[in-house]
């Protein structure tokens, strides 16, 4: 089944470890429908250790709220751990200067909402507001009015936020070489770049081998096969 490897920096990780971020705000989707899998690569840092809050989870499988374990792990350039993507929600935003800025969830509902051509949306900020930290996406999302600008840039920009559920955090890291990138080829092994002749001592033993690890982190996120 096709899931999703994503990269994400040390601080968000410890945000979502903690429960604090339930959503990851990114560019872009995966055209896969909710919910998949995403394992998160834990982008290099100074350190390869970092200590980690991880919420309890009680007997009857649900997090014991507001209890929480103190745990090192070795994660630095490693998949830390995995959630479900449950939702994602779609966004727009405007960013031209200080005094210009708006950021809007599309809706197709006709409620009480400014209507932008088509369809109906949600103002969530804009310039003329002051506490940036009480708007439901910048508390979920763990990031500030400026961040979010400077990630989208100027102009009119969709982006998305991946719902964070079902988080597990693992003792022990996983390897890049661990993941495999999703195979378009089956029963094609001729027509795939990733065929490779698997050789020992000079000679072919089988005629296609699959070179289909993943050996580089996405900049972003790529699709991986669910393990």
């Amino acid at each position: 089944m096709k899931a999703v490897l994503i990269s994400i920096q040390p601080r968000h990780c410890e945000n979502i470890a903690s429960g604090k971020k339930t959503i990851e705000v990114r560019k872009t989707a995966p055209k896969i429908p909710t919910p998949f899998k995403c394992y998160i690569y834990e982008t290099k840092a100074e350190s390869d250790w970092r200590q980690y809050q991880i919420p309890v989870i009680g007997k009857n499988g649900k997090q014991v709220k507001g209890v929480y374990e103190l745990k090192w792990i070795e994660r630095s350039g490693k998949v830390i751990g995995e959630f479900v993507c449950d939702e994602i929600t779609r966004y727009e935003g405007e960013f031209w200067d200080d005094e210009t800025y708006e950021a809007v969830r599309e809706r197709y509902e006709p409620d009480d909402f400014e209507e932008y051509g088509e369809y109906e949306y949600d103002t969530i900020a804009d310039n003329e507001q002051e506490n940036y930290e009480d708007v439901s996406l910048f508390k979920k999302s763990c990031l500030t009015w400026e961040e979010l600008r400077n990630y989208l840039g100027k102009g009119d920009n969709v982006f998305y936020g991946w719902h964070i559920s079902d988080l597990k955090i693992y003792d022990k890291p996983k390897e890049l070489g661990e993941f495999k990138r999703p195979c378009n080829h089956v029963n094609d092994c001729c027509t795939c770049k990733r065929a490779v002749n698997t050789v020992k001592g000079g000679r072919i033993v089988s005629f296609y081998d699959c070179d289909s690890e993943v050996k580089h982190p996405p900049q972003s996120w790529m699709y991986v096969e669910e393990i």
